[in-house]
C-alpha cells in the first residue's frame, strides 16, 4: 500500500509539473513569440528569419530580433561599405541569447576596434544554438556564401567534438520543441560500452534513467535539487547549475579523458577534417580564418573542476580540464590553422572575482561578453593586421 501511495503521489506531482509552464522556477528560460527554430532538410534546423521574441530566465530578460537569415545581426544584404567584415561562426555562445545585442560581445568588439584603430569593422555573430561544426560549415557554404568577408573566426566549444560524430545524437532537434517555452535539453546518457567496464558498473539501470531523463519532469526537478548544492567561490550564497554534474557523465565529457576511447578519437578526427574544410572554404573567399577556443566554466575554476571530478569519481591522472583545449591545439598545429585560447585569461580574470558565466546557465554573463568582446577585438586587429590609431 505504501508503494502504491508513493507512486500515486509521484503521478500527481508529474501531472502538476506538466501543467506549470517551464521557466524561472525551474532554472529554465521561457521564450515568448513563437518558435525560434524550424526544420531544415540540410541543417536539421535553422533559426527563424525576421522574428522577434522575449526571453526570460532567473538571471536575465531580453528582447531578441533576427535578420533575414535568422541571425542577431543587421540585414546582410546591406553589407558593403565597412572597412572590414568579420564573421563569427559558432553555436549558442555566439548566438548569445542571455544578453541584449548592445551587451553582446560582437557589438563590444566593433566598438573596441573602432576605438583602437579608427576602422569601422562589422562583426557578425553567425551563431545557431545546437549547431556542431558540420552544420556551421554547411551554413557558411550555403546561406552565407555570397557575404563579402575579410575574416572568419570559428568559436569552438568542447561539445562540438562528440556532436560531430555521425553516430552520436548530442541534442534533440530544436525545431520540435513547444513554441511557447524552450528548456535546455538533457544530455543523453552514454551507452554502457562507451563508459568502460569500471564506469558502467557504477551506473546500473541506464535504460530506466535514459527514459526518465526524456519523459519525467519530477526526475529533472529532483536531479536539479541534488546537483545544486555546489556553490560559487565568489558568491557562496548562490548555487550554480552545471551540465557537468550529471551522473553518469554524458558522452560529450569524454573529451576530457587524457586517453580517448575509440568513438571520441573518431569524433576528433572528423572534427579536425571539418575545421580544415571550414578554413579552406573561408580562405578560398579571400578571408583570413582562425579558431577561438571557448573555455567551459568548469575547466577554468579549479574548485569547480575538483567538484566535477569528485562527483563522477574521476582520477586526476585519467581526466584533465585542459585536455579538450590541448587536442584542439594539436589539431591546429597539424593542419597549420590559427588557433587562439583565452583560457588563461579567463582563469586570471575569474580569480579576481569577476563572474564570467551565469549561475543557472553554462553561457557567459554580461561580464563574460565584455571580456570576450575585448579579446575578440584584439584578436581581429592582429588577424587583419589593422594599424592601431595614434592618439
Amino acid at each position: 500500500m505504501l508503494a502504491l501511495a508513493v507512486l500515486f503521489a509521484i503521478g500527481i506531482a508529474e501531472v502538476a509539473l506538466r501543467l506549470i509552464p517551464s521557466g524561472r522556477a525551474t532554472g529554465y528560460r521561457t521564450i515568448v513569440g513563437g518558435p525560434m527554430f524550424e526544420p531544415d532538410s540540410l541543417l536539421g534546423w535553422r533559426p527563424v528569419a525576421n522574428g522577434s521574441w522575449r526571453i526570460s530566465a532567473a538571471e536575465y530578460e531580453i528582447d531578441v530580433e533576427s535578420n533575414e537569415l535568422g541571425l542577431r545581426a543587421p540585414a546582410l544584404g546591406s553589407v558593403r561599405d565597412e572597412d572590414c567584415v568579420a564573421l563569427v561562426l559558432g553555436d549558442s555562445f555566439v548566438q548569445g541569447l542571455t544578453v541584449s545585442l548592445e551587451e553582446h560581445f560582437a557589438t563590444l568588439a566593433e566598438r573596441r576596434i573602432r576605438e583602437l584603430t579608427d576602422h569601422d569593422c562589422l562583426v557578425i555573430p553567425a551563431g545557431v544554438e545546437g549547431f556542431a561544426t558540420e552544420q556551421q560549415l554547411r551554413f557558411f557554404t550555403g546561406d552565407l556564401r555570397d557575404l563579402p568577408l575579410d575574416a572568419v573566426v570559428h568559436f569552438f566549444y568542447f561539445n562540438d567534438v562528440v556532436c560531430n560524430h555521425p553516430d552520436r545524437a548530442c541534442r534533440e532537434d530544436l525545431a520540435r520543441r513547444e513554441p511557447a517555452t524552450t528548456q535546455t535539453p538533457a544530455p543523453r546518457i552514454p551507452a554502457a560500452d562507451s563508459l568502460g567496464s569500471e564506469d558502467a558498473s557504477r551506473f546500473p539501470f541506464l535504460g530506466l534513467r535514459t527514459w526518465l531523463m526524456d519523459h519525467s519532469r519530477v526526475y529533472h526537478l529532483t536531479r536539479d535539487a541534488m546537483v545544486r548544492p555546489r556553490r560559487t567561490r565568489t558568491r557562496p550564497d548562490v548555487p550554480f547549475r552545471s551540465s557537468f554534474l550529471i551522473r553518469p557523465p554524458p558522452p560529450m565529457l569524454l573529451v576530457f579523458r587524457v586517453e580517448s576511447d575509440r568513438e571520441t578519437a573518431e569524433a576528433w578526427e572528423r572534427t579536425e577534417t571539418l575545421l580544415a574544410a571550414l578554413a579552406e572554404s573561408a580562405e578560398s573567399r579571400g578571408a583570413r580564418f582562425s579558431i577561438f577556443h571557448v573555455p567551459a566554466r568548469e575547466t577554468i575554476d579549479a574548485d569547480q573542476w575538483d567538484a566535477v571530478r569528485r562527483f563522477h569519481g574521476w582520477t586526476a591522472s585519467v581526466w584533465s580540464p585542459d585536455r579538450a583545449r590541448e587536442r584542439l591545439e594539436e589539431a591546429c598545429e597539424r593542419r597549420e590553422l590559427r588557433c587562439y585560447s583565452p583560457a588563461d585569461t579567463f582563469r586570471s580574470v575569474g580569480a579576481g572575482g569577476a563572474e564570467l558565466y551565469l549561475l543557472n546557465d553554462p553561457h557567459w554573463s554580461r561580464e563574460g561578453h565584455r571580456l570576450v568582446g575585448e579579446l575578440l577585438a584584439d584578436h581581429l586587429i592582429d588577424l587583419l593586421e589593422l594599424d592601431r590609431a595614434t592618439r
